[in-house]
């Protein structure tokens, strides 16, 4: 045991009101919490058992000012189906502190571009998203598209309904590549589109794709490069996955 104190991040995953599961991680390990309650904390790790004592006194930090012990924890808010927390050990293997750790939750519109989809559609379901951010039950609302379907009109639907964070389906900055994989835009629409998207102060994000027709790993290379230069807060890069009937061979 080191000096120091360290922190064990536990996971409650509840459902129908019920603790169904309850996964202990130290350094990245993961483990099984055995035993929970006022006087220790168990946990099962690598097929050996950590029994760590709580002391007399534990600060428990969350929101809710009724949550006074380990009991009161698991109680608390267990409709959200999942509570984190970070439990902090001292040398003497004392529990020291239990902290709730916050989630980050958002309704995401994947898997096409949804600012192409016919206007009433985008918002009747930004409409039912945006009542879930007005009550606080997720922190916001993200989208992916293409790069020629932004513009300031939708732009500015996207903001009225507290959308956070855009992403750009760029693929290449190659003219050439997105042309042989027969994509529809040209580098210069994620130009124009990224500086958009970030004059309007969403959260600016790319996906790019490696192993594309007539690429290299040297374009993808340049096209990491060039994304980097129009300063996205994340990128997310995508394999080639060829399905049947694509007309990408």
């Amino acid at each position: 045991m080191e000096d120091d104190d360290k922190t064990i991040e536990v996971k409650v995953t509840v459902k129908d009101d019920e603790v169904t599961k309850i996964t202990g991680y130290v350094a990245g390990v993961e483990g099984e919490l055995y035993d929970v309650n006022d006087d220790e904390i168990i946990l099962n790790l690598e097929s050996d058992k950590y029994t760590y004592q709580c002391k007399s006194s534990v600060d428990i930090d969350v929101d809710d000012d009724d949550c006074d012990n380990l009991d009161d924890l698991y109680e608390y808010n267990k409709d959200r189906g999942r509570i984190q927390v970070e439990i902090t050990i001292n040398s003497s293997n004392q529990v020291t502190k239990i902290k709730e750790k916050k989630s980050y939750i958002e309704v995401a519109f994947y898997g096409g571009s949804f600012t192409g989809i016919d206007s009433e559609l985008q918002e009747k379901l930004l409409k039912v998203a945006y009542e879930y951010v007005k009550n606080g039950s997720i922190n916001g609302i993200r989208v992916s598209t293409r790069p020629d379907y932004i513009n300031r009109t939708i732009l500015k639907r996207l903001k009225k309904y507290k959308v956070k964070t855009i992403e750009l389906g760029v693929q290449s900055t190659n003219d050439y590549i997105l042309k042989a994989c027969k994509r529809g835009h040209t580098y210069e629409d994620v130009v124009r589109a990224s500086k958009l998207i970030r004059r309007f102060r969403f959260n600016l994000g790319h996906q790019m794709m490696v192993g594309l027709p007539e690429s290299s790993p040297q374009d993808d290379f340049n096209t990491a490069n060039d994304l980097i230069k129009l300063k996205p807060k994340m990128v997310r890069i995508y394999p080639v996955l060829v399905i049947k009937e694509n007309k990408i061979k």
